[in-house]
Formats: structure tokens, C-alpha cells, sequence
């Protein structure tokens, strides 16, 4: 039962990390368009 609970605590902080990564990700994307579009027009 506890070697379970250590990998579930293990998978659900490295869940966790990867949709920061991604959240961090889109923001940068998000931001670079806005950034880009002024100048296109």
C-alpha cells in the first residue's frame, strides 16, 4: 500500500508540472500573437 501511494504521489506531481509547462506554454504563444498582430496590421 505505501510503494502505491509513493507513485501515485510521484504521477500526480509530474500531471501537475506537465500542465504548468503547458499553461506556461500557451501564455508565451498567447502573448507572442498578441505582440505580432499589432504589427501586421
Amino acid at each position: 500500500m505505501f510503494p502505491n501511494f509513493v507513485i501515485d504521489f510521484k504521477f500526480n506531481h509530474y500531471q501537475i508540472k506537465f500542465k504548468i509547462k503547458k499553461i506556461r506554454y500557451f501564455i508565451k504563444l498567447f502573448l507572442k500573437s498578441k505582440i505580432k498582430k499589432p504589427l501586421l496590421i
